[in-house]
């Protein structure tokens, strides 16, 4: 099969083209990759509803979660992330995967986005908002989650995933009345607003019931404002974590 792979993450398997990525050549054959979001996915998704996947990368997630729910929606802003997912979605001749070439935040024509300091297009963190001095940024779309849902015609949306290393502070800010389930992954370093992002994070979390958090490869339940004591102003592991909020 050459560089085809096969990848079975829980009961489902796709296949993946194994070296269109060089920057993280091994990336397929590390199976203990953020597990929980494989379980998140499992139990939230249905062939009955559609989700939003943010940060589509290599496609490692909306492989996973299109063969669970009735459509994907998958906004991914990296050229060369989009290039390689879409081969990547080809090769499984999946067709209910809709893929939006844009970054989800705020509504804005125009932004730049790029990969800082010796990190390339497509490799395991990329894509920062302003990176104007950066010689692999690029111009794209900005658009908020409920204008994907209207221009999208979206009617039966149940879940949405969030993994973008950071900007998740302006996805939030911008979601509007939207208070479905969600996973999403907080970098507090990255964060557009710094601490102030993470202040309206927690207050979105705030609306719902339920709260566990994903941190060091533990998992459990929290009250949403304690996650404000998990900020880290610095790029530090310890201000890395996933937020899982349902009623």
């Amino acid at each position: 099969m050459g560089d085809i792979l096969k990848i079975k993450r829980r009961n489902v398997s796709f296949l993946v083209y194994e070296h269109e990525s060089p920057n993280i050549s091994d990336f397929w054959h590390n199976e203990n990759w953020e597990n929980f979001t494989y379980e998140v996915l499992e139990n939230f998704l249905d062939k009955e509803h559609s989700y939003i996947d943010v940060g589509v990368h290599l496609g490692e997630t909306i492989l996973f979660g299109a063969q669970l729910s009735k459509t994907c929606y998958a906004v991914e802003p990296d050229p060369e992330c989009i290039r390689i997912a879409s081969k990547n979605i080809e090769l499984n001749n999946i067709n209910n995967i809709k893929l939006i070439p844009k970054a989800l935040g705020n509504n804005c024509s125009k932004i730049m986005l790029g990969a800082p300091g010796s990190l390339s297009l497509g490799s395991s963190a990329t894509t920062y908002f302003n990176a104007e001095l950066s010689a692999n940024s690029f111009e794209t779309e900005s658009i908020s989650i409920p204008k994907l849902v209207e221009q999208e015609n979206i009617n039966d949306l149940n879940f949405i995933k969030i993994d973008v290393e950071g900007m998740e502070d302006l996805i939030i800010e911008n979601i509007g009345a939207i208070d479905l389930p969600l996973l999403v992954e907080v970098h507090t370093s990255l964060l557009f607003y710094k601490y102030k992002g993470l202040e309206i994070i927690v207050n979105h979390l705030g609306k719902f019931k339920n709260i566990v958090i994903f941190i060091a490869g533990r998992k459990f339940k929290i009250k949403a404002n304690e996650i404000l004591n998990l900020y880290e102003e610095e790029n530090n592991p310890r201000g890395y974590f996933s937020v899982l909020a349902y009623n």
